[in-house]
């Protein structure tokens, strides 16, 4: 297991601990099982997540009941490396975890919002003149809102009536006379009447708009900012400092504001002073005389790289110097080995010289010499061309 943990990239090298139960036919005496796994990774590298899960999961495929919460993975710094797998086991930890990230991205929101201040804020006042603190107040509640808004729909139906007609005029005087059987009296006055009626029923489809606005944990809801900005400057002509008179306090919160995204419905505060700095250290470090080192601890690496080359020249040419003795000494055995046979050798040269003539000796000596000879002879004709 070790050696297949460290054919991971960044892992130089891996120790693993196990402890495995005795195995027992009874179930309340078996023990679990556990795993320490401590890791030397490489020189500026660093283990990432995905990685961790690989071997975590390695263990527990590895080692039969094995579980996550038993498993601890270090590095040789004592850091843990798998804490992040045993979230959601121990609802401590889930807590410790979920303050640690929203404290780490408050952290976060205020040194960026510092770092836009200081963008904003060097190039106009020069560096080491201002200094700025943002507070931020966020919320971590998750909120959900729905808006429902009715819109005007479509006809479905529509139903219209109308009626006209005309009726009677009065009757006579009123008392039961008139109302007794067989009893005729001509109408007296009035006359007749018309009537209209008209009516119109519409059935309409409503239509309406769900909007559902979700507000993810991590809001800002309020921004403290405080910045100081030194009022002094260095008179060019005579080097004191004197105050500055362009350092103008609404256009810093000017500043600040289009900086932070500042926004007065929410309560955002921004608090600008204007004083002068102590400047005491910095003239005494300007003041004190500078005191530079030797050429040679300037030139240090350079003179280490020179050292560096001039001894592998040195090693080259001894190499090469080597090499041609002995190259010499295998010419000298090779001369000497030919001597005997009545090949005449050069002093001066050190190299086999031979005197072609027209005496019948001399070349039947090479012939012979040929014939029983041939790799060494043409090791001589070799040498012949090189020079």
């Amino acid at each position: 297991m070790r050696r297949t943990i460290t054919a991971i990239e960044a892992i130089e090298q891996a120790r693993v601990h196990l402890v495995l139960p005795r195995e027992s036919v009874f179930i309340q005496q078996q023990g679990t099982a556990s795993a320490s796994v401590l890791l030397k990774l490489s020189p500026l590298t660093q283990l990432q997540p995905e990685q961790v899960r690989g071997i975590n999961n390695l263990l527990i495929g590895s080692v039969a009941g094995l579980t996550a919460e038993q498993v601890q993975i270090i590095d040789t710094m004592g850091n843990v490396l798998n804490d992040f797998l045993q979230v959601g086991t121990d609802v401590n930890v889930v807590a410790g975890t979920l303050i640690q990230q929203q404290q780490q991205l408050r952290a976060d929101i205020q040194k960026n919002l510092e770092r836009r201040l200081e963008q904003f804020l060097t190039p106009v006042y020069g560096p080491g003149n201002t200094v700025a603190m943002v507070s931020v107040e966020l919320d971590f509640s998750k909120m959900q809102t729905t808006v429902t808004e009715v819109l005007p729909g479509q006809i479905l139906s529509e139903q219209t009536e109308e009626s006209s007609g005309t009726h009677p005029g009065g009757g006579g005087a009123a008392g039961t006379t008139t109302q007794m059987p067989g009893a005729d009296f001509p109408i007296v006055g009035g006359g007749g009447g018309e009537h209209e009626h008209q009516s119109r029923i519409t059935n309409y489809e409503l239509g309406q708009e769900v909007t559902i606005l979700e507000q993810p944990p991590g809001a800002i809801t309020r921004i403290f900012t405080s910045v100081i900005v030194n009022n002094q400057k260095r008179d060019p002509e005579t080097g004191e400092w004197v105050l500055d008179e362009a350092v103008n306090q609404e256009d810093i919160e000017a500043i600040v504001a289009q900086a932070i995204g500042y926004q007065p419905g929410r309560g955002d505060e921004i608090v600008v002073q204007i004083m002068p700095f102590d400047t005491e250290l910095r003239d005494a470090f300007v003041a004190e005389p500078v005191e530079l080192l030797p050429w040679w601890e300037q030139n240090l690496l350079w003179i280490g790289i020179a050292v560096a080359l001039l001894l592998l020249l040195i090693l080259i040419l001894f190499i090469r110097a080597k090499r041609k003795a002995k190259q010499r000494e295998q010419e000298q055995e090779r001369l000497a080995q030919l001597q005997p046979m009545g090949l005449p050798q050069d002093d001066q040269q050190g190299l086999p010289e031979v005197q072609v003539s027209d005496t019948e000796k001399t070349a039947n000596n090479l012939k012979k010499l040929a014939e029983e000879k041939p790799e060494e002879v043409a090791q001589v004709l070799k040498l012949w061309l090189k020079e």
